[in-house]
């Protein structure tokens, strides 16, 4: 099922009034929010809230619910994802109205679980958070030569005007351990993990948070974390956590946090806010590494089992939900591992600065924002020696790679109905004594050097006291 009948890619004013279009036809169960920071060019960005109408209306009269957050063409050239969320919003809402399943080739979701996504969660699309770039890179003049058309069609930034260069890449300009140089290793990855240089695809722009996508981003996160008042009344509240995913092209992958660097599961003080790692992370610990350079390992980032169990299992749905579809193989990796055609040793990491996935999955950790697992979706094959196809493959692929992200879609949307998981701070499953612990972990590093241990030292008490009462209550 394609409601939209898409034949071709969309320029970015038909986007638009794709989404305004659902709006209008399913105003019972869809919102149209226009978001609040301009483009360079003046363009305004559209997401699209399934489930409630009243998303941003009367807070008190909303429903307390998760959400699902998929954003998409935060890169210019990667056209595809938006009409991947536009597609998936249609089939969604169409679904519903109509009282039917969902069948993508092999993968079928019936009607009663598509009444439960809509009726029991929040589903967001943003299509396309980078219009200036998409429309940049879908447009040319007819004289252009062919390198300039190929410059144009494999643009990556946004159009903002950066000194000597023009755009800054939004995927690298969250406030995430946004100053590489400071916070990671002089032998992580370059090609990977950011750029102070203008002129650079990576270039991570003058300051965090500095453009209005981003920002864009960041004010739909905290719009969705705004539940009724009465749940600030309390630290545990009712709400489950958020799923957010970020869609991209290319390498057949679905990728879970961290991107910074590799996971461990063992030390709670090694973590993003820890100064002391600074200039330490973005390499492996992975025996024989010669990524990690001549001081070897030095770190590794902490999740919790539980979380690592979670993220990694929403990729490893979403990635067998889309090889239902055609027999199309995904993997599910961490982010960190991502193998990218321009890297040619096997065992290369691929380490980001100020990426919105790692921006997202962090909010919980250094204020009470409710969790968000994050994912990232790599579609699409690499087509040897053709970027532009492998970015932007032909639409007649591009037609079944919507059906297949669609399917991995609606996967996670189940999963996130049948499988609660703890959220943080504010949720029903969280463990009473672990919030406080979680957030001061993250805040230690301001205490002076000779106070460290004894803070930690209470924190660990007080966290286990907490437990013990909890417990006997």
């Amino acid at each position: 099922m394609t409601h939209l009948a898409l034949d071709r890619y969309l320029n970015v004013g038909e986007v638009d009034s794709a989404l305004s279009g659902l709006a209008a036809e399913y105003p019972d169960l869809s919102r149209r929010v226009t978001l609040p920071y301009t483009t360079f060019e003046g363009r305004r960005c559209r997401a699209l809230v399934i489930g409630d109408s009243s998303f941003l209306g009367n807070l008190l009269n909303r429903p307390r619910k998760p959400c699902v957050f998929f954003t998409a063409c935060a890169h210019a050239r990667e056209w595809g994802g938006a009409e991947i969320c536009l597609s998936f919003a249609a089939d969604l809402l169409e679904a519903y109205k109509t009282g039917a399943g969902l069948r993508y080739g092999g993968a079928f979701y019936d009607k009663d679980t598509i009444r439960r996504i809509i009726d029991e969660l929040y589903v967001v699309v943003l299509p396309c958070v980078n219009p200036d770039g998409r429309n940049f890179s879908q447009t040319y003049h007819a004289e252009a030569t062919p390198e300039a058309r190929y410059n144009r069609e494999m643009w990556r930034k946004n159009r903002s005007p950066r000194g000597n260069g023009v755009g800054v890449d939004i995927n690298r300009n969250h406030s995430f351990l946004w100053d590489f140089r400071r916070y990671f290793s002089p032998y992580a990855n370059k090609s990977s993990l950011a750029s102070d240089n203008p002129g650079n695809d990576l270039f991570h722009g003058h300051t965090p948070n500095s453009e209005p996508e981003t920002r864009n981003i960041h004010w739909l996160f905290d719009r969705i974390d705004k539940w009724p008042p009465l749940v600030w009344s309390t630290p545990f509240g009712s709400l489950a956590p958020h799923w957010y995913v970020d869609i991209h092209s290319f390498s057949n992958t679905v990728m879970h946090v961290w991107g910074h660097d590799e996971n461990q599961m063992r030390d709670p003080f090694t973590t993003f806010a820890t100064s002391r790692y600074d200039g330490k992370r973005g390499t492996s610990c992975r025996q024989n590494e010669p990524a990690a350079g001549p001081q070897g390992c030095s770190y590794a980032e902490f999740i919790e089992a539980e979380d690592e169990a979670v993220v990694s299992g929403g990729a490893a749905i979403m990635a067998e939900a889309i090889g239902k579809v055609r027999g199309v193989t995904y993997d599910d990796i961490q982010s960190f591992w991502l193998k990218a055609p321009s890297i040619s040793n096997d065992k290369m990491p691929y380490p980001t600065s100020g990426t919105v996935t790692d921006y997202a999955y962090s909010r919980h950790l250094t204020s009470n924002a409710v969790k968000a697992h994050a994912l990232v979706v790599e579609f699409g094959r690499y087509y040897t020696d053709d970027f532009p196809r492998s970015f932007h493959p032909p639409w007649q692929e591009m037609a079944e790679i919507i059906k297949e992200v669609s399917s991995g879609m609606t996967a996670l949307c189940h999963n996130a109905l049948t499988h609660p998981t703890s959220p943080g701070p504010l949720g029903p499953v969280q463990k009473p004594w672990d919030w406080p612990w979680k957030i001061w972990v993250h805040r230690i590093e301001k205490i002076p050097d000779m106070l460290k241990p004894l803070a930690k030292e209470a924190v660990r008490f007080t966290a286990a006291a907490v437990q013990k009462n909890l417990r006997n209550m």
